[in-house]
C-alpha cells in the first residue's frame, strides 16, 4: 500500500480520463449505429448497399482482426 501512496491523485485523473473516453466512444457508437441502421432501412439503393456491404464485411471478421486493422 505504501508503494502507491503518492499516486492517488494520478490514479484519480487517469480514471477520469478513462470514463470520459468511454462516454465519448459510447456516443459515437450510438451515432454511427443509428446512421448505419437508417441507411439499411432507407429506400436509397446506394446507402442501403454501402450499409449492407459494411455489415457483411465486419460481421464475418473476427473482432481481434478489426482491432488490428484500425
Amino acid at each position: 500500500m505504501t508503494a502507491v501512496s503518492g499516486w492517488w491523485d494520478e490514479f484519480f485523473w487517469g480514471s477520469l480520463v478513462v470514463v470520459e473516453l468511454f462516454f465519448v466512444a459510447l456516443m459515437m457508437t450510438i451515432l454511427f449505429g443509428l446512421i448505419g441502421a437508417g441507411a439499411k432501412l432507407s429506400n436509397n439503393r446506394i446507402a442501403k448497399s454501402i450499409a449492407s456491404g459494411y455489415t457483411i464485411v465486419f460481421r464475418g471478421t473476427p473482432e481481434i482482426l478489426v482491432l488490428l486493422l484500425f
